[in-house]
């Protein structure tokens, strides 16, 4: 059983690793090397924890077993979400979204390597849905690499679609993103 809360400011260390472990896994074939190996070094997770830590996890949600380790509760898990970034940039959404609302955007979700597969990632997902439900957004969109095929497979699953937007990360060694999208119950 995975129980899902609010970050506090003192999750940012193990947000930050889960986020550098879950790259680390996820992206060695997807990411080139030296890009992937700036963007996880210790310099990295360092100011994404001082980042945490300035925005006070304002946010986020963290995943952790019910069931404690010998250390005590341990995130194993993140996601977070809010307004959209890009909506002044990006076109009108696909599908019938309501005229003039606002759209929510998944920033981030992540769950340490050795934990995929179970449900902290489901968990986390489905929290956020309902989180941006609740804000009264209308929408919930992401971006997820576009040769991410078992990420893809999740959002669908989930009820995401493809937009046909695309963007290329020039810091990340000029991969490739697309957007996905969904609807969310009123």
């Amino acid at each position: 059983m995975i129980i899902i809360r609010p970050a506090i400011t003192a999750d940012a260390a193990a947000i930050a690793t889960v986020r550098a472990d879950s790259w680390r896994a996820v992206y060695a074939t997807l990411i080139p090397a030296a890009a992937l190996a700036e963007a996880t070094g210790p310099a990295s997770v360092s100011a994404y924890t001082e980042n945490l830590i300035t925005r006070s996890c304002a946010g986020i949600l963290v995943a952790e077993p019910q069931q404690p380790g010998p250390s005590g509760h341990q995130v194993i898990g993140f996601a977070s979400f809010g307004p959209e970034r890009d909506a002044g940039r990006l076109g009108p959404p696909p599908g019938d979204s309501p005229s003039g609302a606002v759209a929510a955007e998944l920033y981030a979700i992540y769950v340490q390597p050795a934990y995929w597969g179970g449900q902290a990632g489901w968990q986390l997902l489905t929290e956020i849905v309902s989180r941006a439900a609740a804000q009264r957004y209308a929408s919930l969109s992401l971006w997820v690499l576009e040769t991410n095929r078992h990420a893809r497979r999740f959002y669908e699953r989930a009820g995401f679609a493809v937009t046909g937007e695309s963007q290329v990360l020039d810091d990340l060694g000029g991969v490739t993103e697309i957007r996905y999208w969904r609807l969310l119950a009123g």
